[in-house]
C-alpha cells in the first residue's frame, strides 16, 4: 500500500454554515466582547464579537473573521471570508496552526485521490440511490454484482420513466464492469506471468 502524502478534509474539524448561523444568531446583535465557543478535534474554538466585526481563536492563535453576503433569490446568503486569503467560502477548517479555507490549509478531498475504478463504483452507487434509495434497503443497493433488474419499480413512477432511468443506470454499470474486467484481467495476467 502506498504511503499517504496528502492531508484530507475528513481528518480535520470544520466550521460549516450551521456554525455561521450560530455566530449570527448569538453575536450579530450582541455587545462587543461577547463570545461563543465550540469544541473540535483540534481543541476549543471561540468566536468573539468586536466593535468592527469578529475574531476567531483556535490553538492559541487569534485571527480576524469577516463574514460576507451574496444575493440569493429569497434574500441573502452568508459566507465566511477566509482569515488567510480573504476568499469567500462555506467551510473553514480548524488545524493545529490556524483556521482557514481548504486551499490555505493545504487540504484535499478524499475523492481527489480516488482511482477511476473507485470513482465509477461510487457513481454507480449514487445512481442506484437516486432511483431506488427510498424503496430498497441501502445495503442491497451497495451490492454491485446484483443486477438492477432485480429492483422493483418505485411507487407512483411511470413505467416509461422507470425503464428510461434504469436503462441509464444499466449503461453506466456496463461501462463500470468493462473497466473492472480490464483491471482484473491485467491483475491476474501479471500475477500468472510472475509465477
Amino acid at each position: 500500500m502506498r504511503r499517504q502524502t496528502r492531508r484530507y478534509t475528513d481528518n480535520y474539524s470544520s466550521l460549516n454554515l450551521l456554525f455561521l448561523a450560530r455566530i449570527r444568531t448569538g453575536l450579530e446583535l450582541a455587545a462587543s466582547g461577547r463570545q461563543i465557543h465550540t469544541e473540535t478535534r483540534c481543541g476549543p474554538v471561540s468566536v468573539k464579537r468586536l466593535t468592527g466585526g469578529y475574531t476567531i481563536t483556535a490553538g492559541g492563535r487569534t485571527q480576524p473573521l469577516k463574514l460576507t453576503t451574496t444575493r440569493a433569490g429569497y434574500g441573502v446568503r452568508y459566507w465566511y471570508c477566509c482569515p488567510c486569503c480573504g476568499r469567500r467560502c462555506a467551510v473553514l477548517y480548524v488545524t493545529h496552526q490556524q483556521v482557514a479555507c481548504r486551499q490555505c490549509c493545504g487540504l484535499h478531498y478524499a475523492s481527489q485521490s480516488e482511482s477511476t475504478q473507485e470513482r465509477m463504483m461510487r457513481s454507480v452507487y449514487r445512481r442506484r440511490l437516486a432511483l431506488w434509495g427510498r424503496f430498497e434497503p441501502l445495503s442491497v443497493l451497495g451490492l454491485l454484482p446484483m443486477s438492477p433488474y432485480l429492483f422493483m419499480k418505485p411507487p407512483r413512477m411511470h413505467w416509461q420513466t422507470f425503464e428510461a432511468r434504469r436503462g441509464e443506470v444499466m449503461d453506466y454499470e456496463r461501462r463500470f464492469w468493462k473497466v473492472e474486467k480490464a483491471i482484473l484481467t491485467r491483475l491476474f495476467t501479471n500475477h500468472d506471468g510472475a509465477r
